[in-house]
C-alpha cells in the first residue's frame, strides 16, 4: 500500500475544495489530504471532517514555495511514499491522480508532471501569449534537461519518497 499525500495549496479559492477532498478520500485509506490556506482574505474552512484531512493556515500570502516546504515537512513527518500537488480550483483532472502517482514507480522517477484539463481554454491575445510562453518553456526544458513537457507550467505533479527527502 502506497501512502499518498495530496497537497492542495489555496489562496482565496474554495469553490471546488470540498468536492476535491471527497474525491481523494474515496480513493482509499492510503490517501491523506493536506490543505494549505496561503493567507486567504477569508480563512478557508475545511468542511470534510476526517482523520485523513489536515489543514494549515499561513497568516499572510507567502507563496507556493513556503506552502511546498510545509507539505514536504509534513510528508516526511508522516512517512509518506508519494506527494501529489493539485490546485484547489478544479483545473487538474482528479481521475489522473493515481496514474500520475503510479508513474513514479513504473518509470523509477522522483518527479512526474501532469497536465491541466483546461490549459487551453482562454482565447484572444491572452491565449497567444500563453501559447508563446508555453512553447518557449517547453523548448527550454527540452534543451536544458532533455524533457518534453506538454504543460510546463502545471501545478499538477507527483514526487516519490526519494524526491520528498531531497
Amino acid at each position: 500500500m502506497t501512502k499518498t499525500l495530496v497537497f492542495i495549496p489555496s489562496y482565496n479559492d474554495r469553490l471546488h475544495l470540498d468536492e476535491i477532498t471527497e474525491y481523494i478520500l474515496n480513493l482509499g485509506e492510503d490517501h491523506i489530504v493536506l490543505i494549505i490556506d496561503d493567507g486567504s482574505e477569508v480563512p478557508i474552512k475545511i468542511k470534510t471532517l476526517s482523520n485523513r484531512v489536515y489543514g494549515f493556515r499561513i497568516p499572510y500570502n507567502a507563496g507556493l514555495g513556503i506552502g511546498l516546504n510545509i507539505a514536504l515537512d509534513f510528508a516526511k513527518s508522516k512517512n509518506i511514499d508519494v506527494l501529489v500537488r493539485i490546485d484547489s480550483d478544479g483545473q487538474h483532472p482528479l481521475s489522473d491522480l493515481n496514474s500520475l502517482a503510479n508513474s513514479l514507480t513504473k518509470q523509477n522517477k522522483d518527479i512526474s508532471l501532469g497536465c491541466r484539463k483546461n490549459a487551453e481554454l482562454t482565447d484572444g491575445f491572452v491565449n497567444i501569449l500563453k501559447t508563446i510562453c508555453k512553447k518557449y518553456m517547453t523548448f527550454i526544458l527540452w534543451f536544458l534537461v532533455g524533457i518534453k513537457a506538454n504543460d510546463p507550467h502545471t501545478g499538477f505533479y507527483a514526487m516519490s519518497k526519494n524526491g520528498i527527502e531531497k
